[in-house]
């Protein structure tokens, strides 16, 4: 069994990269989501730490304000009370900013709450007791109950802050275990993407190196085929010039002998011999037809002149000249709008019109003298060219359009084929070579040309060229 050349190295490779491609994109989606949670977890234990260092200085603080206390009391000295305004505005500011820490960490908002009432009840037993001993004469058991009502709201205030500090503590190492694991994590992402990128890259070195190699290939063949062309070209330079001299010649000889019996021999030949003898003619007069219709064609294949401004109008006057002798035996009447100007090949272009002409002439109705119209039209809105609509800005539309024999529809794209000829014109003389050369000029002019019909009523043959 024979696998399909997917498996081949150029197609594997391409596959392989596709694979490395997105196994990269994964990864480097995964790696940025990794920053992004590490970047999360030092926040977070950034945050975690700005609580426990406020937490700590409002309990550093309270033990402060208790000793200071308890020195007053023992000597009287109002220094040791002297920060006591300062320390008040300091719980304030803390409170504030464990406000503000716990936007970026809900949990501990409802300790906030618990902390500032706790500090409430504990600042204002601090303050009773601080006025019953500020007295000179104070009540000893007033100042024990209110001296055992600060201390245990400041146990309880420690306790709730130790508790919240703790919480903080466990948090963060939590965090820093996570953020470890997200580092160790992270790092065999960066490591697998480092290698996976190196290994695209040398697999991409090597393709290139492969289409390289392809291309240069590519351009040998293409140079040999540009060598063959040349020789085909000469050959069909050389094949021109035996059609158009070496081959003529010897059917000039035969037509002129033909000519010579026609006016001396032929009374002495039998029916039978006039009538062999006027096919030989016809078939001698179709040959030369035919030679001349191969070198127009080879020549219109060629299409290497280079392009000059030409007026049509001037152009269709030296057709209807070169036309002149057809256009009066078949008293014919030839009507020529306004034409442009346009860039083509000139001799290319005088053989399309030729043909076009010639055949309204030949394959016209029995007893009906010609009627042939060239004009200038808009182009329609439907008309596109290799799949793309053209309109008037950039093409121009000519129309040969007569009355003659015309054609079904359905052969509108048989009549420009080498050497096809329809049925109904089997009765007119012709090689099938005039339209597949009007064809190819219109091709060669980055043009197209297109024909509609009507058995019995006449053709139209639309001519597209760019301006």
């Amino acid at each position: 069994m024979k696998f399909p050349g997917i498996f081949r190295f150029q197609m594997l490779l391409r596959l392989v990269l596709c694979v490395l491609v997105i196994a990269i994109g994964y990864l480097t989606t995964k790696f940025y989501f990794q920053m992004t949670d590490l970047s999360d977890s030092v926040k977070t234990i950034e945050n975690s730490n700005a609580v426990r260092f406020e937490l700590e200085h409002i309990s550093s603080a309270v033990n402060k304000n208790e000793s200071a206390l308890r020195s007053f009391i023992i000597s009287r000295d109002s220094l040791y009370l002297r920060d006591r305004q300062l320390e008040k505005e300091a719980f304030a500011i803390g409170i504030s900013r464990l406000q503000k820490l716990s936007l970026k960490n809900p949990e501990f908002s409802s300790g906030i709450d618990s902390l500032t009432g706790l500090l409430h009840r504990w600042d204002s037993a601090f303050e009773n007791t601080f006025r019953t001993v500020a007295h000179t004469k104070y009540d000893n058991n007033k100042l024990n109950f209110n001296l055992l009502k600060s201390i245990t709201y400041s146990d309880n205030l420690q306790d709730f802050t130790n508790k919240l500090i703790n919480t903080q503590q466990y948090k963060i190492r939590g965090q820093e275990q996570y953020h470890s694991d997200k580092i160790s994590e992270s790092s065999w992402t960066a490591g697998i993407l480092a290698i996976l990128s190196l290994v695209v890259f040398l697999l991409a070195y090597a393709k290139m190196n492969a289409d390289v190699v392809s291309l240069k290939k590519s351009a040998r063949t293409l140079s040999e085929n540009n060598l063959k062309l040349v020789q085909i070209n000469a050959e069909l330079e050389s094949f021109n010039s035996i059609v158009s001299h070496d081959m003529q010649e010897p059917l000039r000889k035969i037509q002129m002998f033909i000519s010579r019996l026609d006016g001396n021999e032929t009374q002495h030949l039998s029916d039978q011999g006039k009538n062999y003898f006027a096919r030989i003619r016809m078939c001698a007069n179709r040959m030369q037809n035919l030679m001349i219709d191969l070198v127009n064609y080879s020549r219109a294949v060629k299409g290497d002149r280079p392009f000059v401004k030409i007026d049509l109008n001037l152009l269709m006057r030296e057709v209807v000249d070169e036309l002149s002798l057809d256009i009066e035996e078949k008293k014919a009447v030839i009507t020529i709008g306004s034409l442009p100007v346009i860039d083509a090949i000139p001799f290319q272009i005088q053989q399309l019109f030729v043909n076009l002409l010639s055949n309204s002439i030949k394959y016209s109705k029995k007893g009906v003298p010609p009627e042939i119209n060239i004009s200038q039209e808009p182009i329609a809105e439907h008309v596109s060219k290799n799949g793309k609509k053209i309109n008037d800005s950039g093409f121009i539309k000519i129309v040969v359009a007569d009355n003659g024999i015309g054609f079904r529809q359905e052969y509108a794209e048989n009549i420009f084929m080498l050497f096809r000829r329809l049925e109904t014109e089997l009765t007119y003389s012709g090689t099938g070579l005039g339209l597949a050369i009007c064809k190819k000029i219109a091709e060669n002019h980055n043009g197209f040309i297109s024909a509609f019909g009507k058995e019995n009523e006449g053709a139209a043959f639309h001519i597209y060229l760019p301006k």
